[in-house]
């Protein structure tokens, strides 16, 4: 946050945006945790990058990102 006196307000918008389902909190399993683990190894990937592709494989959403390795992967993995 560039002000953090503007702190309260955006924390603000950002809960009313999780209330109004716009934004979803998504928790970890482990089952989910091990998915991750398991496609970082097979593809060689970090866990980093390996959580961005298991959560786009989990929710069903497009994966954005200027790694077009990652890109690959996804679009292995989604097929």
């Amino acid at each position: 946050m560039k002000d953090i006196e503007d702190g309260s307000l955006f924390l603000s918008i950002f809960y009313e945006l999780i209330e109004s389902g716009a934004i979803n909190i998504i928790r970890y399993t482990k089952k989910m945790l091990t998915e991750t683990y398991t496609l970082a190894g097979k593809h060689k990937l970090t866990v980093y990058d390996a959580t961005f592709l298991h959560l786009a494989l989990e929710t069903g959403m497009e994966l954005k990102s200027l790694d077009t390795r990652l890109l690959r992967v996804f679009n292995s993995e989604a097929d």
